[in-house]
């Protein structure tokens, strides 16, 4: 079969496609097809690989997430070809930032290039459809329930459909399935051992304009973000310490009632706003601690591969530009150009190098966010020096990146 190289992306070459033998019609199986599965199909299936997207839901349905994207997620959009795609979705042009305290501190920000505000109900199908039209065979309604080693060149994947059970044997395997899954206590990740004090919730409101703004607001033990998306709603979306949560009986309509409105920019903005969405998506136990972003010879992809703080407002940037670091990696150790030790040791080393510092970042600065003082301390700071707010931008996103 021959391969395609994946313009623009530098390193690859035109080669006759001869994957490792096994069982199976497929070359790769991608487990997860949210962002980072999805783009990972498009660019593996143009450069003809036989690939085999599998997603447990079925689209469209809303996912727990800032659905904020970056300059760096446009500059992806364009290297998939979908720019007028997404822009066909509507979305929100954000271009500044706001953060608030419980005492009233706020500090504003322009950001550095404009964003987008755009749902992952509307987002992920359409990603996830541009795989299949690329040429992956893209199942909804696939779950996932077992990866299994087989040899130094053989994955065996186990998956269910309906009350239908099946299995396959391929040469490769990246996992895309999120920040925690059944899989991956399968694989005996390690952040399973560990405790996670954090929950999140996310929910669509309708309420005043926020006027292009990004808006996060810290309360006692947590901060909230608000950021328009299409259609003129606004994404609320939450990380708090799961002992607030406790301590309000483990009831998010209550804990939104409660706390939020502790924050007086926050408690305004809710008090003119409704709820539109049926029910808060909420999630807890979320992993923000260093994963290893290849397990047991399984790529690691977006989340699956490491979570970065929501204040930093870059997880989707991560999840599609990780995408775009495996792709050609795979394709090298599809057509024999590099051993799969080789391709998986490349894979981590460039993964670090682009995320290591700003996750780095994120775990540093988010707990701040959790306590008011140290909040209110720190929109002080950034007022009196913008250039050290200009500098932690920079450090936690890359807009203007080349191709990986």
């Amino acid at each position: 079969m021959a391969v395609k190289s994946l313009t623009p992306t530098p390193d690859l070459s035109p080669t006759t496609h001869q994957p490792p033998a096994t069982s199976s019609h497929h070359d790769v199986i991608i487990v997860g097809g949210g962002l980072a599965g999805s783009a990972a199909a498009s660019w593996l299936a143009q450069a003809g690989a036989r690939v085999l997207l599998l997603e447990a839901g079925r689209f469209p349905h809303d996912k727990l997430c800032g659905e904020f994207l970056s300059p760096e997620c446009q500059a992806v959009f364009g290297r998939l070809g979908m720019t007028s795609a997404v822009q066909a979705l509507g979305p929100s042009y954000l271009t500044a930032s706001r953060f608030t305290a419980l005492d009233g501190q706020v500090w504003d920000a322009r950001l550095p290039a404009p964003g987008l505000g755009l749902s992952r109900a509307a987002l992920d199908p359409l990603l996830f459809n541009h795989a299949a039209q690329q040429g992956a065979t893209a199942l909804q309604g696939a779950r996932v329930t077992r990866v299994t080693r087989q040899s130094a060149q053989a994955w065996r994947v186990e998956w269910q459909t309906g009350d239908a059970t099946h299995e396959t044997v391929v040469p490769l395997v990246l996992g895309a399935w999120g920040k925690r899954s059944g899989l991956d206590r399968t694989l005996n990740r390690p952040f399973l051992g560990q405790s996670h004090p954090t929950f999140a919730l996310k929910a669509h409101y309708g309420g005043p304009s926020l006027d292009r703004r990004v808006e996060i607001h810290g309360f006692d033990g947590g901060y909230c973000g608000l950021a328009e998306v299409e259609g003129g709603r606004v994404n609320l979306c939450l990380l708090a310490e799961t002992r607030r949560l406790k301590a309000h009986l483990g009831d998010p309509e209550r804990f939104v009632q409660r706390v939020l409105p502790t924050n007086p920019a926050l408690g305004d903005w809710l008090a003119q706003a409704r709820r539109l969405s049926p029910r808060f998506i909420a999630i807890s136990q979320i992993p923000f601690v260093p994963k290893s972003q290849v397990v047991d010879g399984v790529l690691m992809l977006g989340d699956t591969a490491g979570l970065i703080s929501p204040l930093v407002g870059n997880g989707m940037a991560m999840a599609l530009t990780s995408a775009e670091i495996a792709a050609p990696l795979a394709l090298q150790y599809l057509d024999g150009r590099l051993k799969h030790r080789e391709m998986a040791a490349e894979y981590s080393r460039r993964w670090q190098a682009r995320f290591q510092r700003r996750l780095w970042l994120g775990r540093l600065a988010q707990p701040l966010l959790f306590r008011p003082a140290a909040l209110s301390l720190g929109l002080r700071l950034l007022r009196l020096a913008p250039a050290l707010g200009d500098a932690l931008v920079a450090h936690t996103r890359d807009p203007l990146l080349p191709t990986p």
